[in-house]
């Protein structure tokens, strides 16, 4: 073997470590990528989850806005019939 040619071996071989490299950056880029992918999932579903909350918040608000009208028309309609 010559030494030119051990010489052009030895770039090829740091060459495709060095693709392999690259590779194993860009799965963990890959990677990296889907984890903050999923936190914006974990974020979308703890708003969700909060508006979820605030809406049945909302809808308690309602019912006891239901509840106080049906209590004072209830006040209302005993008082009238005690006149």
């Amino acid at each position: 073997m010559s030494i030119i040619k051990a010489m052009k071996d030895k770039k090829i071989a740091n060459f495709n470590n060095t693709v392999h490299h690259q590779g194993d950056e860009g799965q963990k880029i890959a990677n990296f990528k889907n984890s903050v992918h999923h936190q914006g999932d974990e974020g979308q579903k703890i708003a969700n989850f909060k508006n979820s909350v605030h809406h049945q918040g909302d809808e308690g608000q309602k019912i006891a806005n239901f509840n106080n009208t049906v209590y004072h028309q209830d006040i209302v309609h005993r008082f009238s019939k005690k006149n």
